[in-house]
């Protein structure tokens, strides 16, 4: 495990020196062109507008289709819905805990809390729209309060409302799209929402998994990445073609 914490940190270390290479190059972009040379410059900025005016012509040419944003919605929201969800039957399982831990406690303490609020980055607020930067800069004085709210909604097992509700942004998976089916949904919960489930992944989920089980995944664990999984099929690949012709089976394993 010392090794796998090691391996993990020195990874994190690495992928922040590249991002910050990557802001740094960006920031120095614009910087470095002259605003004499036109041609250059706009050949510099189209790409970061193509996308938006692309999008915006699809809204134009395909109005008919996705103008009723009602439909929209409907067609995102049956997706996460269950169907056979019983309402009665989560209320009698967290009876069936209670009995079995009657004074659960807290779960969660207060510097827990104010270590992720006061290193969350730049990002989207949810339907509340309590920007993230209200938590990073009074993660001291909100620690407490929010604290206790997360230990009460998971020692009831009920979240607030709004943490059910999110913000939708549908995004063409295709340039020409013509169903519902063709948007990718980008969903943007509360943001005590998403730090409340960070909070009861790393101190409870991923310390529940077998690392021998979790070697391979790419998804959903510090320094994962889609890069991360291309670079380890490649490998994967390349040195099984030093001992044979074929692949094909050990790449079920991925």
């Amino acid at each position: 495990m010392e090794h796998l914490g090691g391996s993990i940190k020195a990874a994190n270390k690495l992928s922040t020196k590249i991002g910050n290479l990557i802001a740094e190059f960006r920031a120095t972009r614009l910087q470095r062109l002259n605003n004499t040379d036109i041609r250059r410059l706009w050949a510099t900025v189209k790409p970061s507008l193509g996308k938006s005016r692309k999008l915006f012509s699809l809204c134009e040419m395909y109005g008919d289709v996705f103008a009723d944003l009602d439909h929209i919605n409907q067609h995102f929201a049956r997706i996460p819905t269950d169907l056979n969800y019983d309402p009665e039957e989560i209320t009698r399982m967290k009876s069936t805990i209670s009995d079995i831990t009657p004074h659960p406690g807290d779960i969660m303490c207060e510097y827990e809390v104010y270590k992720i609020l006061s290193t969350l980055k730049k990002t989207s607020p949810g339907i509340d729209g309590v920007p993230y930067w209200v938590y990073k800069n009074c993660a001291i004085e909100m620690a407490p309060i929010l604290t206790h709210l997360i230990n009460k909604v998971v020692n009831n097992g009920t979240p607030p409302s709004t943490w059910l509700k999110a913000l939708v942004t549908p995004v063409p998976k295709k340039t020409t799209p013509i169903d519902f089916s063709d948007l990718r949904p980008i969903s943007v919960t509360p943001i005590m929402c998403r730090v409340t489930e960070r909070l009861i992944v790393s101190k409870y989920l991923l310390p529940a998994l077998p690392p021998d089980q979790v070697l391979d995944q790419f998804a959903y664990k510090p320094t994962g990445s889609t890069t991360a999984a291309l670079i380890a099929i490649t490998h994967h690949i390349s040195r099984l073609l030093e001992s044979s012709s074929y692949v094909l089976q050990s790449l079920r394993y991925y």
